[in-house]
């Protein structure tokens, strides 16, 4: 049995690393399009969500073919809806997952919107 195992540890440790064939699983029209939308000012947050992949992805195949990638911010819209929501009690946590942006963003969002942060749970001041 050792001897299987170290033939199978050698065998894989020569195999090519794996690649991510993105471009296997999206027809080179669909990144192309993918590119459009977001050269016309779709968020990459609705990027993920119509062509399914991930955020990383998105900005990989954005930067593979040399479009400048924007700084990734909250709309005004978004803004006042997470001011909304953090003022009834949501956590940044929750807020985060709902706009799928960084809980650190969103947090200097709030503070230059004037926000008052709450003290944090078990946290004495």
């Amino acid at each position: 049995m050792g001897k299987k195992s170290d033939e199978h540890i050698k065998s894989v440790s020569m195999r090519a690393p794996r690649v991510h064939a993105i471009e296997r699983r999206l027809e080179a029209s669909v990144v192309e399009k993918l590119v459009q939308d977001y050269e016309a000012g779709v968020p990459t947050t609705q990027l993920t969500k119509k062509y399914d992949i991930g955020k990383g992805t998105v900005l990989k195949l954005l930067r593979d073919h040399d479009v400048r990638v924007r700084r990734q911010g909250l709309s005004p819209a978004e803004i006042a809806e997470a001011i909304d929501l953090y003022t009834a009690g949501w956590s940044f946590a929750k807020i985060e997952a709902k706009f799928g942006h960084a809980h650190t963003l969103i947090r200097e969002a709030l503070l230059v919107a004037g926000v008052t942060m709450r003290p944090r749970r078990g946290w004495q001041y």
